[in-house]
This record gives C-alpha cells, structure tokens and sequence, in this order.
C-alpha cells in the first residue's frame, strides 16, 4: 500500500495481525535471493498456554480463528505451530474463556482434544520413531503421556500388533485424563446444579 499510494506509513497486516509472524533475514545485496541467516518465525502476538508439561513448558494453546477457516464448527485443532492448538471459533470467542476454566464445556470438550492430539502424535511416530525428553511438541507430549500412564507407545507401528497396542496405550491414556478430572461427577454437578436453579 506504502508504494501504491507514495506514502510513508505502513498498516503492518491489518486485521489479521494475531496471526503476523516475525522473521529476521540476512541477505547478500550484490546477489538477488541470497539469505546468508535467518530465524525461526515467530508470532508477534503469542497463543495463550492452555495445559503445562510438569516442566512447566506449553503442551497445548489456545487461540481464536482470526482467518474465518472455522465455518460451523466450534473448534478445531491446529498442528501448524511449535504447540498443538485449539482454535476458536471467531463468533464465539467466549468459549476461549470457558475453555480456560475447569467447566462443564472444558470438561467435556477436552477429552475429544487429547485424543485428537494423540492420533496425531502416533501419526507422527509412524513416520520418525519419536523420542520422550526432545523438545519437539511431540517429544514433550510423549514425555508428559509417559508420566501419567505405565504402558509406553511402542516403536514399531506398522505391524498389525503394534497398531493395536498404540489403540490401547491411546485409550489408556484418554481413560486416566477423564479419572484425573473425575468427568462423570463434574457433569454431574453441573446437571444437578441446572435442575436446582
């Protein structure tokens, strides 16, 4: 726009800058195209951490979908950055909140988001064999999974029994989160708690 209109002022990625990313390029002026030395892209504006490794470091964010990809869906999962994220919904961007509070939605919604992360994680380890302790996402969810559940993901995948056994170490693990938050008796309060008011 700056060049167009032969202007000095920049409107730097108008309504869309939650989603603008900062890179730093070092190129050579005398040879177009040369990059000597860059960095990793990093948003201006960081995902909100929604749950935290034992360590302390992001293991899923949450945002709000700024690019209206989200059409009747209340939320998705995104794989594109250094964490899995949940993205809201831009019409309702109050269920961030609620996501962000231990509720009958959070209560219900992340079970369903664990096991979407799982799947992709046992995708990823179908690939490249995925290491506890990396600091890949992958590596830290393999991690913190490892220090909840006594069965580990095994290493080969594409055997039929090793297919089989990362389906139950994946319900083993869905199973411990919904008795670490005790899902049944929190729905249960809050039905209970709707009939009395």
């Amino acid at each position: 726009d700056d060049a167009v209109s032969g202007g000095n002022s920049i409107t730097a990625f108008g309504g869309r800058f939650e989603e603008a990313k900062w890179e730093l390029k070092f190129v050579d002026s005398a040879e177009n195209g040369r990059v000597h030395a860059w960095t990793d892209p990093i948003r201006l504006v960081p995902r909100t951490p929604l749950v935290v490794d034992d360590f302390g470091n992001a293991l899923l964010c949450i945002a709000v979908d700024q690019n209206d990809e989200l059409l009747s869906e209340a939320w998705s999962m995104d794989f594109e950055e250094d964490n899995p994220t949940i993205l809201i919904n831009h019409r309702i961007p109050e269920l961030k909140d609620k996501m962000q509070s231990a509720n009958e939605i959070s209560m219900l919604i992340m079970p369903e988001v664990l096991s979407h992360v799982v799947d992709k994680l046992i995708c990823s380890h179908c690939e490249t064999r995925i290491t506890p302790g990396t600091d890949s996402w992958q590596g830290r969810w393999l991690t913190w999974a490892y220090n909840r559940v006594d069965s580990t993901l095994p290493d080969e995948l594409s055997t039929e029994n090793g297919l089989l056994q990362s389906f139950e170490w994946k319900a083993e693990l869905l199973s411990k989160l919904k008795a670490d938050i005790d899902q049944a008796a929190q729905v249960s309060d809050f039905i209970q708690g709707g009939v009395a008011e």
